[in-house]
């Protein structure tokens, strides 16, 4: 389709009249302001759109690489847990590691 606008005005209710049901609404739209209580509404655009498809891959990448960081000091500390049981040391971040698992999840969760 040609000259396609980058943006138009909507008109709701130009005849000052306000409906109490939505859908009696009625709207018409130009390609430049007519009345001040015009609703300019923007068309995105397709670059718009992969730039926001391309971020989101990158997050779920991103999400992905951390998980493998974290399985990798995971079982770093899990080597290591025997020694320091023999030594009487104790986490004190066992709760608080706990909490961000949950809150990754949770995140994560919106990717998918």
């Amino acid at each position: 389709m040609k000259n396609i606008p980058t943006k138009i005005y909507l008109q709701v209710d130009a005849d000052g009249e306000t409906p109490e049901d939505f859908k009696e609404l009625e709207v018409t739209w130009a390609t430049d302001r007519i009345f001040n209580t015009d609703i300019e509404y923007v068309i995105a655009d397709i670059d718009s759109k992969e730039k926001l498809l391309k971020e989101t891959a990158i997050l779920g990448t991103l999400v992905l690489t951390i998980e493998k960081y974290n399985q990798l000091l995971s079982d770093e500390l899990t080597e290591l847990v025997g020694m320091a049981l023999v030594h009487g040391w104790k986490s004190k971040r066992f709760e608080e590691g706990v909490a961000f698992r949950e809150k990754i999840a949770e995140l994560k969760s919106f990717l998918q």
